[in-house]
């Protein structure tokens, strides 16, 4: 009898035991709900995990605006020699998960990744497998580079260190455009170029570093610039009739693997030699590193330094 009431009496406890249990593990809220917060971008409310430790950049031009803000994403894209050199010191623990155009997903998940930020240029269709590992975010193509750096800030809680290095970039621009505004150099034809693929490639004014020299400083557009919708081709012959008084010029090897050597025939090239900025050793090659992404805070700030060093102030 006096075992048969010990079984009962136990029975009773483990009952009660699992119920508490139970109830104590529907009461509590999943994780995903306990970690949310909302961030604003182009007008729409984004939710991000609360807390992120380990972020994935898919994109260069995410990465630039990270390392701006001294945030070490575990992984994002490089260079068949590793990141770009100009990122290097600040990415020594990143490890790559693909590059310009492909995306290793099996070390994204390796990664175990809070948070996967993409550049605007990232497909649909890689947007959607990226979602599965983890909350993705992706820069929009219609958005400003301010725009995506303040969002990146938001993120990252970094919105004071935007704002100052905002107000400093718009100080200096300001400090530059007076200065240009005292002197005869905001007459001067300055033309943007990159050597791709063999050829010369130019940008339209409202794109990187046109948008400084064009938009922000108020240097002389030519009506070949005005013209240009997208990145476009450039003939020599054409190049010789806008004449440039200065050019800035890009050249990786990396953009030019099938023609090595293109830079060097551009410079053989008699039309060439005949260029303004040619014969008056005013070609500014690779004072910008040739591989900085265009639309990043990182990219801008990089440009009007050497805009003011080498033609306002120079």
């Amino acid at each position: 009898m006096i075992q048969k009431k010990t079984w009962l009496l136990l029975i009773c406890c483990l009952g009660v035991l699992f119920s508490a249990c139970g109830g104590s593990t529907a009461a509590q809220p999943t994780p995903k709900e306990e970690q949310k917060r909302t961030v604003t971008y182009l007008g729409k409310e984004i939710q991000i995990p609360a807390k992120i430790d380990r972020t994935v950049a898919v994109g260069y031009s995410t990465l630039e605006d990270m390392v701006l803000l001294g945030i070490e994403p575990v992984g994002g894209p490089t260079y068949p020699n590793g990141p770009a050199e100009y990122l290097a010191d600040h990415l020594k623990n990143m490890k790559s998960v693909g590059n310009r155009t492909e995306t290793n997903y099996e070390t994204v998940i390796s990664l175990k990744p809070d948070l996967i930020v993409a550049h605007e240029r990232t497909t649909p269709e890689t947007i959607k497998k990226l979602q599965k590992i983890a909350p993705t975010v992706q820069f929009s193509k219609q958005a400003k580079w301010r725009e995506n750096f303040t969002l990146l800030g938001d993120i990252f809680n970094k919105q004071a260190q935007v704002k100052q290095i905002l107000a400093a970039y718009d100080t200096q621009v300001a400090d530059a455009k007076a200065a240009l505004q005292r002197s005869d150099k905001k007459e001067l034809v300055v033309l943007t170029m990159k050597i791709r693929a063999g050829g010369i490639s130019v940008f339209p004014p409202t794109f990187y570093i046109n948008d400084i020299l064009y938009n922000e400083l108020g240097f002389k557009m030519t009506s070949d610039m005005a013209r240009v919708k997208a990145q476009e081709k450039l003939p020599l012959e054409r190049l010789a009739q806008i004449n440039p008084d200065i050019m800035i010029v890009g050249f990786s090897p990396f953009e030019n693997a099938d023609k090595p050597q293109a830079l060097e025939d551009l410079q053989k090239n008699p039309i060439w030699q005949g260029v303004k900025a040619v014969k008056n050793n005013r070609v500014l090659l690779n004072k910008v590193h040739p591989l900085i992404q265009g639309n990043t805070a990182y990219g801008q700030k990089a440009a009007l330094d050497m805009i003011e060093k080498e033609i306002v102030n120079k």
